[in-house]
C-alpha cells in the first residue's frame, strides 16, 4: 500500500501529464502546422531541463556525463511507478528498456497517445543534447505511447572520443567503461518543487513558441476540467478536503505562484473556477 506522500508524487507525476496533454492538444487542433509545432515545443522544453541539469551539476561539482545524468537529477523526478531496467549505464553509455511508465499510461487513460509520442520521440534528444552541449547521440526505438509496442528503447552514446583535449577533466573520470549498476541519488520529498519547476519549464515551452497564437479557449478549458476532475477523484479516493493545500501538494501546476507567463496564470484561474477555490 502506498503512503500519503507516496501517493502525492504519483498525483503531481499525472497531473504534469494531464497539463501537458490539454496544451498539446489545443496545439495540434488550432495550430496551421500542430504537429511540427508540437515537436519543437517539446524540443525547447527538453532543452530548459537539460541546461538546467548541466547547470546544477557543475554547481555541485559533478561531471557532464551520463551516469551523473541519470543517477543524480536535479529538475526531473523519477517515479516510483516507472520500471526501467538499467541494461548499461556508466559515463559513457545510457541504455534502458523502460517496460512500465506513468506518461505512457495516462496518455492511453486520455487519449492522448499521438501527442504522447510526439514527446517520447522528442525530449530526451532534445534533454540530453542541451545537457552535454549536442555532443551526445540519443537513438530512440519502440515507444510506449505506440499501440504496438511493449516497451521505450532509449540508448544514449558520450564518447571521449568526441571531446579532444582535455577530456579526461571535463567529463569522465577514465576511457574505459564501468559496467557497475548505478544508485538513484533522489528523495520522494524532493517531488514537489521538481514538478513545479517542471510544470513551469512546459507551459514556458509552450508560451514561447508562438506568442500571436491564440490558444483555443474550449480546447484549454476541456484539459484543465480533466485535470480538475482528476484531482477531485483523487482527493476523494486518499480521503483529503479539496483545497488549496491539497492542490499545492498534489498539482504539479502551481497555484500559488503569480510570477509566471500569461498563459501559467490563465490555466491556473480556470482550474480554481472549475474547482470554485
Amino acid at each position: 500500500m502506498n503512503r500519503i506522500f507516496e501517493l502525492e508524487a504519483q498525483n503531481l507525476q499525472d497531473t504534469w501529464s494531464i497539463l501537458y496533454l490539454s496544451l498539446a492538444k489545443a496545439v495540434l487542433q488550432a495550430h496551421s502546422n500542430g504537429e511540427a509545432a508540437l515537436r519543437t515545443v517539446v524540443r525547447r522544453y527538453g532543452a530548459y531541463i537539460g541546461t538546467a541539469e548541466r547547470k546544477a551539476h557543475q554547481k555541485g561539482g559533478h561531471k557532464i556525463n551520463l551516469a551523473n545524468f541519470y543517477m543524480i537529477p536535479h529538475y526531473r523526478f523519477y517515479d516510483p511507478r516507472l520500471c526501467a531496467p538499467q541494461q548499461q549505464l556508466n559515463e559513457q553509455v545510457a541504455l534502458f528498456n523502460v517496460i512500465r511508465c506513468p506518461f505512457a499510461r495516462m496518455m492511453k487513460l486520455y487519449d492522448g497517445e499521438a501527442a504522447g509520442k510526439v514527446f517520447c520521440e522528442e525530449y530526451s534528444a532534445a534533454c540530453i543534447g542541451a545537457y552535454t552541449e549536442n555532443i551526445a547521440q540519443v537513438n530512440l526505438s519502440e515507444v510506449l505511447t505506440e499501440p504496438r509496442d511493449t516497451h521505450c528503447r532509449i540508448a544514449s552514446y558520450y564518447r571521449p572520443g568526441n571531446f579532444g583535449d582535455g577530456w579526461q577533466e571535463a567529463a569522465f573520470d577514465s576511457f574505459a567503461e564501468d559496467t557497475n549498476a548505478l544508485e538513484l541519488r533522489q528523495e520522494l520529498g524532493q517531488a514537489k518543487a521538481i514538478w513545479n519547476q517542471s510544470a513551469d519549464y512546459l507551459v514556458r515551452a509552450f508560451s514561447e513558441y508562438d506568442t500571436a497564437f491564440e490558444w483555443p479557449e474550449e480546447v484549454l478549458s476541456e484539459g484543465i476540467q480533466q485535470l480538475a476532475s482528476f484531482l477531485s477523484m483523487r482527493a476523494a479516493s486518499m480521503e483529503q478536503p479539496m483545497d488549496l493545500g491539497f492542490l499545492a501538494r498534489n498539482c504539479a501546476l502551481n497555484v500559488s505562484d503569480t510570477e509566471t507567463s500569461a498563459l501559467s496564470k490563465e490555466l491556473r484561474q480556470l482550474l480554481l473556477e472549475i474547482l470554485k477555490l
